[in-house]
């Protein structure tokens, strides 16, 4: 878990040689913070005064395929929630669903919206996975979202940060790794820019 020291050197990088850019950082946040659904059904999110609830990691379920689509599905929340914590406990908050470089693009994409007093705006990104691949202990999820009512907004305001409204039938491709303990988690996530189709 990081202590003070820790998320003050990643915050010291947000503006640095090692951090990304303002704006990507935001759309990143913007993009997994809104919240999701399966399939065509849309997840509320909280106020934003609302408090996060515990980061509850997918259990090995059903088919790999089922139980990679469920840690993928979920770790939208996990994102989302995690806006709201205290920023030391960020990293192991969102450690249950992101590993690697990736886990440290998240947690510093999370502690910038938490530097810019930003939270969730919108009804939150519907999820169409199109397709999940397992190959032994790796995956990967094919999937055609919708973000267009997705964004984060002031906290003291309310006003939406235009720059981080998605929109929709963004094509998705995140990897997941299976680790020895058997969860998968999330080690990359590729958004391309031409539109996906959904037929």
């Amino acid at each position: 878990m990081l202590g003070q020291h820790g998320v003050s050197r990643l915050r010291s990088r947000l503006h640095g040689d090692y951090g990304i850019r303002t704006a990507g950082a935001v759309a990143l946040i913007a993009a997994l913070a809104a919240g999701c659904g399966g399939d065509s059904k849309e997840v509320p999110l909280p106020s934003s005064s609302g408090t996060a609830g515990a980061s509850t990691p997918a259990t090995p379920e059903g088919t790999p395929e089922q139980a990679v689509s469920k840690v993928y599905t979920d770790s939208y929340k996990a994102a989302r929630d995690a806006i709201f914590q205290p920023s030391e406990k960020v990293r192991s908050f969102l450690a249950a669903y992101y590993v690697g470089e990736y886990l440290d693009s998240v947690v510093r994409s999370v502690l910038l919206a938490q530097e810019q007093d930003m939270v969730p705006w919108g009804n939150g990104i519907v999820v169409h996975i199109k397709k999940v691949t397992v190959n032994g202990a790796q995956a990967t999820v094919d999937d055609c979202r919708d973000a267009s009512d997705a964004g984060l907004k002031s906290r003291k305001t309310g006003k939406l940060s235009a720059d981080t409204r998605g929109t929709n039938a963004q094509q998705i491709v995140a990897k997941l790794a299976k680790g020895g303990e058997g969860q998968w988690r999330i080690t990359d996530v590729q958004k391309y820019p031409k539109p996906c189709s959904r037929s």
